[in-house]
């Protein structure tokens, strides 16, 4: 790292919350770890405001952590690529308790300036996790971040519908909030570069190996019957560095299912699996290389291929949220609500287009 404002705001205060939110939300609340409200127009139970309020003081230190992380300008995993590196993520008792206070904080604030000060805390929490998102980080970094702004949204559109609230002091704010996501910010190809380093790095642990067919034994052990027949240099059946290419390869078609628009994602995902038929299934040319690319459909095979769906489901709630806001702040009456979409593409389903 080579400026601050370029870093999380303090990868001190997020193992802080990793190592110890759920324990205290979870002991300081007796035994009640807070849940997420299914909307605020009247679903956050009253009489669940005293008991937020003793976990919010018995959790005063934990929370502040968690705000602060809301500093963040950017992301970056800069873990050597392994399997073994920790992901990094909110414990759910304490994210859920943060959708809670501001969901609670919104439908009970008396003035605009208090509910205002409650979106405030909700804006700053979208675009940590968007910086997140579009950070340099694992998939599993991305997914953390997409599940935490689907809640975040999830949130806002419970505030926007809510016909008991009085949106028009906070309409700049809900569309600020809006706007922060871009198009291209839901696109995850960058991951995939990491994916790639981390498959590396396994396989070269398995290429340090002798023989990774042969099993350990302890001295004086016989060695089973069909150890025999498996030779002892194993490079004619993996090669290390033709693994790593076609590896590198195949990385760069998923790459272009990740980066292709919603709309052409199916086809995509065709021709992505078109190229495992052509070069990972079975066949004559297997005979070259065969343990490698058996490792290879199994590590990767077409577990990726999903991945890039779930993320334009994801942005297909975030336009769904749009959408609400813009009905309500337009008044659009019901009946005009078809044609009001048919207008505007971005208020269908990024892949199927469906209203």
């Amino acid at each position: 790292y080579n400026s601050r404002d370029e870093l999380p705001a303090s990868l001190g205060a997020l193992g802080g919350v990793l190592e110890v939110a759920e324990v205290v939300v979870v002991v300081h609340g007796g035994g009640r770890s807070a849940s997420v409200p299914a909307g605020i127009g009247g679903r956050v139970p009253g009489d669940g405001r005293p008991e937020h309020r003793v976990l919010h003081k018995g959790n005063g230190e934990i929370y502040r952590r968690y705000l602060a992380l809301q500093g963040t300008r950017a992301y970056v995993d800069t873990a050597n690529p392994s399997v073994w590196v920790q992901s990094v993520f909110v414990p759910p008792p304490l994210r859920s308790f943060f959708v809670e206070d501001v969901a609670l904080r919104v439908k009970d604030g008396r003035t605009a300036r208090e509910r205002s000060a409650a979106l405030g805390d909700l804006d700053r929490d979208i675009r940590t996790w968007r910086a997140m998102l579009t950070g340099r980080g694992t998939l599993v970094s991305k997914f953390v971040a997409l599940y935490n702004l689907h809640g975040d949204y999830a949130l806002l559109s419970d505030i926007v519908g809510d016909p008991a609230l009085e949106l028009s002091p906070h309409i700049s704010e809900i569309g600020s909030m809006l706007a922060h996501m871009r198009p291209n910010d839901w696109k995850i190809a960058g991951a995939f570069d990491y994916e790639f380093r981390m498959i590396a790095a396994v396989l070269d642990d398995l290429a340090r190996e002798q023989n990774p067919f042969m099993e350990p034994r302890g001295p004086g052990e016989p060695a089973p019957w069909w150890e025999s027949l498996v030779p002892p240099d194993m490079s004619v059946y993996f090669q290390l560095n033709t693994t790593k290419n076609l590896t590198a390869r195949y990385m760069l078609e998923v790459r272009k299912l990740a980066e292709a628009e919603g709309r052409d994602y199916t086809a995509e995902r065709d021709r992505l699996q078109r190229w495992r038929q052509e070069h990972l299934a079975p066949g004559v040319g297997y005979f070259r290389n065969p343990f490698g690319k058996f490792l290879l459909s199994v590590s990767g095979g077409d577990i990726y291929d999903d991945y890039p769906l779930r993320v334009h489901d994801i942005a297909g709630f975030h336009r769904l949220a749009r959408l609400a806001f813009e009905v309500r702040k337009q008044a659009i009456a019901d009946a005009a609500i078809p044609a009001f979409i048919g207008q505007h593409t971005w208020a269908t389903h990024p892949v199927s287009g469906k209203r």
